[in-house]
């Protein structure tokens, strides 16, 4: 008699790590019998929690993973994992992981819950109560992508500036974005301003990627129009009732007024996109990145509520409600005008 896998098709983890960035919200890679294979990315602190009768099996697969746990006398201890480490939280005792940052796998019962059979008060918003979810692939990646939101469409034009050009990023250009993202000068702001591992900076580059290719978000290259050198990156991602915009400038071209120059552009397009009229676009900013949010209040965007952004540190959300500050010409509250296609000159490639 034969029996058939669950999955005959290989899986590489950076890239399903590549294709979601919730934090706490384990993905479901394979099946072993009766047990799940579990991916997910840490960020901040988990909840107290027990696993009455099972194990529980950790892999620092990128980062640092720490699991407090209670002893039987009640005392507190703490286990710093690091990328390759592994441990074992035996059933029944009392743990809380939490992390500066990092991705873990998991093996545990299929049906287990993140928060245990019993946890310690409420469920931070940040943390997903579940029982894993089903890791999204080019093949089940359809009008909705892993938040929950719709496409933005396939985005295959190149936008022109008067010294810019934004073009989409390609497989092989994984090197010029890690110039980017290993500079901590660029990542300081981002989450707890501790540098990217290249590791952290690849799955980032692969999920923007994968996002761009399924029409689920925007994922450009910036260079300078004549010299073709990199400036910097802009990323659009569609969420369930808002677009979220961030863009990095390599620190050599700051104070040039490149970032205005990209988001003009970018933004310009952007209305013009069908179905996309009316959703408001967000910007979250380190709460300490002044200058940040000195632009996008020129830029129309409205001071809104603040919480922990994707990478787990304080940000203020900055929306520029489409809806009602576009109309006409689309000029917004800050006197921006967005002609009737991109901002600047567009060619395609």
């Amino acid at each position: 008699m034969s029996i058939t896998p669950v999955n005959l098709a290989a899986v590489n983890l950076s890239e399903a790590l590549a294709s979601f960035d919730d934090i706490y919200s384990p993905r479901i890679v394979t099946r072993i019998n009766d047990y799940d294979v579990r991916i997910a990315h840490t960020r901040g602190e988990h909840i107290w929690h027990v696993h009455e009768d099972t194990d529980e099996f950790f892999l620092v697969l990128d980062g640092q993973f720490d699991v407090a746990y209670r002893d039987a006398d009640g005392q507190e201890h703490t286990v710093v994992l690091r990328q390759g480490d592994m441990f074992v939280v035996p059933r029944g005792t009392e743990h809380k992981p939490s992390s500066p940052g990092g991705s873990i796998l998991m093996f545990e019962p299929t049906g287990t819950s993140t928060t245990g059979d019993r946890h310690e008060g409420e469920v931070p918003e940040h943390v997903d109560s579940t029982a894993g979810h089903a890791l999204a692939t080019a093949e089940t990646l359809s009008t909705s992508d892993v938040r929950g939101g719709g496409r933005i469409g396939h985005w295959a034009s190149t936008l022109v500036t008067a010294r810019l050009v934004l073009r989409p990023y390609g497989d092989t250009e994984l090197s010029a974005f890690l110039l980017l993202a290993l500079d901590p000068e660029v990542t300081r702001l981002v989450g707890d301003g501790a540098p990217w591992s290249q590791q952290r900076a690849a799955d980032r580059f692969h999920q923007g990627l994968v996002a761009h290719q399924q029409g689920l978000g925007v994922w450009l290259q910036i260079v300078d129009r004549n010299t073709d050198e990199q400036v910097g990156v802009v990323a659009v991602e569609r969420r369930a009732d808002d677009l979220e915009i961030g863009v990095w400038i390599t620190p050599a071209r700051w104070s040039n007024g490149y970032a205005r120059e990209v988001l003009r552009a970018v933004l310009g397009q952007l209305h013009t996109t069908h179905g996309l009229a009316d959703l408001p676009i967000v910007a979250e900013v380190d709460s300490r990145h002044v200058r940040s949010a000195q632009l996008f209040q020129s830029l129309g965007f409205r001071c809104g509520d603040s919480g922990l952004g994707r990478y787990g540190n304080r940000v203020n959300r900055y929306v520029l409600d489409r809806h009602r500050t576009l109309s006409g010409h689309r000029s917004d509250s800050a006197g921006m005008d967005f002609p009737s296609n991109a901002a600047g000159q567009q060619s395609t490639t």
